[in-house]
């Protein structure tokens, strides 16, 4: 057997720096010049790209913990943060301020993703994976545990 062998010139073409402690994520914004990024300063710094130039724009500091994960939402001018806190944070982008915040007593936010074309996000915690449906009025969660999916809005569904 043969193989081929890729490689790839990676280079560092710019250092973001601004943080006080290190960060635990970063993420690009889906159609704009933007970055965020997620520290351990109990922060979420939002980054613009300008004529070659990286800028610290935004700096949100509503966490008291470290700020585990941070996510721009594609279809929505949110972002979404989740911390040490045992907190989830939606923010909204223009004002710059959380909208909505979600706790969860005994376990840890760790992780997010976002479906990239429904108003759905998924949160990875101590206890397992939730998912949340984004509404203009509130949220509504679904939590997968066990292999049993819950709904919680009217109604509760299961699945298996």
């Amino acid at each position: 057997k043969s193989f081929e062998v890729i490689s790839m010139d990676v280079t560092m073409i710019h250092k973001l720096e601004g943080h006080d402690k290190g960060v635990n994520w970063a993420t690009f914004h889906p159609e704009l010049n933007l970055i965020a990024s997620a520290s351990d300063d109990k922060t979420i710094k939002i980054w613009k790209y300008s004529h070659n130039v990286w800028e610290n724009v935004d700096t949100l500091r509503e966490h008291t913990n470290f700020v585990s994960c941070v996510l721009f939402h594609p279809n929505s001018d949110y972002l979404i943060s989740n911390s040490e806190d045992k907190t989830l944070r939606i923010w909204d982008l223009t004002r710059k301020v959380t909208v909505e915040r979600i706790s969860k007593d005994n376990s840890r936010y760790w992780i997010l993703a976002a479906h990239p074309s429904m108003f759905l996000f998924a949160a990875g915690s101590d206890t397992g994976l939730t998912v949340f449906k984004m509404e203009s009025s509130r949220i509504t969660a679904t939590t997968i545990s066990n292999h049993v999916l819950f709904y919680f809005k009217n109604t509760i569904l299961l699945w298996k």
